[in-house]
């Protein structure tokens, strides 16, 4: 496997550190849209420093691509944090996980039309792989009767804003952005929708109460977004933007195995069988560029 394939894995890894994150968070308090605001928010600030002090130039952006950054903080950023915890809400954990993961699907639909890439049979093998590991891990034939239209509706919209990420990206790529220049107007529009929906008096009344949960703030904005965004950006210039998608898919099952060891979960032999799927599916998608 290629370096940037390792860094893929190596970005579903961190994205997968969100569940202990909130996890604590939650216990202190707060809801998703407040969590999700520290995580963004400390990300765009880290983001807007790093620019600052090593490279200004990385600030400069084209009007006329301007709404591309819109569209990725808005839609794959805030529209995705929305609809996903939406869709917890209404069906469960382990159904609006499964539905995310039909993202790595769109993405390899949205990529044949967009950037002509080839849609080959190991892409669908691995796909179909990587939605069955995503399934069982997530432990949905244990609550099979807990979706609702409603909410698989909700969950596909989140797993298509979920998608838009790296189609985004992508396309912010290919008209010779920085990556860090991508990153940063998507995280500074996402910030700023976020700002307009979380309740700031919850957020702050929790956040000053100790002083310690400012820098454990940092560390979840710095472990789960801040490294993981950019190591899975700076793969789509050497990666196809649909192998990117599937192979991220190993956030599934880096979240199992984090909250067995973490939080005590019990071992399932659902999820054995899920991780061997999406090992599965990372190898069979990785054997794509000998056809």
């Amino acid at each position: 496997m290629s370096n940037q394939v390792y860094l893929i894995l190596l970005a579903g890894m961190l994205w997968a550190t969100q569940g202990l994150f909130v996890t604590e968070w939650r216990s202190l308090g707060l809801q998703s849209k407040e969590i999700a605001a520290i995580r963004v928010i400390t990300a765009t600030i880290i983001f807007i420093l790093w620019v600052v002090i090593y490279n200004k130039k990385l600030f400069r952006i084209r009007i006329k691509d301007l709404w591309i950054f819109v569209a990725s903080g808005l839609v794959s950023i805030v529209g995705f944090t929305i609809f996903y915890y939406g869709a917890i809400d209404m069906t469960s954990v382990s159904v609006a996980a499964v539905l995310l993961y039909v993202s790595p699907a769109i993405v390899s639909v949205l990529s044949a039309i967009f950037f002509r890439e080839k849609f080959t049979k190991n892409k669908v093998i691995s796909l179909i792989f990587a939605f069955l590991g995503c399934t069982f891990v997530s432990g949905i034939f244990e609550n099979a009767g807990s979706s609702n239209v409603s909410g698989v509706a909700v969950g596909l919209l989140a797993a298509f804003c979920y998608a838009m990420y790296s189609i985004f990206s992508a396309l912010l790529l290919r008209r010779n952005y920085h990556p860090v220049t991508s990153m940063l107007y998507t995280f500074i529009i996402a910030s700023i929708g976020l700002v307009m929906i979380a309740d700031w008096h919850t957020l702050g009344f929790v956040l000053t109460k100790d002083h310690s949960r400012m820098e454990f703030g940092l560390l979840f904005g710095c472990i789960s977004c801040v490294l993981p965004y950019f190591l899975y950006t700076i793969s789509l210039k050497y990666v196809e933007v649909s192998r990117a998608a599937i192979l991220s898919s190993v956030e599934a099952i880096s979240a199992s195995v984090y909250s067995i060891l973490f939080l005590h979960e019990a071992i399932r032999i659902d999820v054995i069988i899920g991780i061997i799927c999406v090992i599965l599916s990372v190898v069979i998608v990785n054997q794509t560029q000998k056809e």
